[in-house]
């Protein structure tokens, strides 16, 4: 399956299961990655850094239930 090389804020929204006002201050307190901005209104992530991301959170909350 290819990916896209980027993913709108409804996606990202989508694939976390969050609104827009969570996202968007996960991002204003650096627990997520800042967006690329391609105009005033047009927020995009890499679909790569947002799959790492979510990887990452995925090992942290194993290591935590084996502890």
């Amino acid at each position: 399956m290819q990916q896209k090389e980027f993913v709108s804020t409804t996606e990202v929204m989508k694939k976390l299961s969050i609104s827009r006002n969570t996202l968007l201050k996960m991002v204003a307190t650096g627990k997520f990655p800042q967006p690329l901005r391609l105009t005033e209104k047009t927020l995009r992530w890499r679909e790569q850094v947002v799959s790492d991301w979510v990887a990452n959170m995925e090992r942290e909350a194993e290591c935590a239930v084996q502890k």
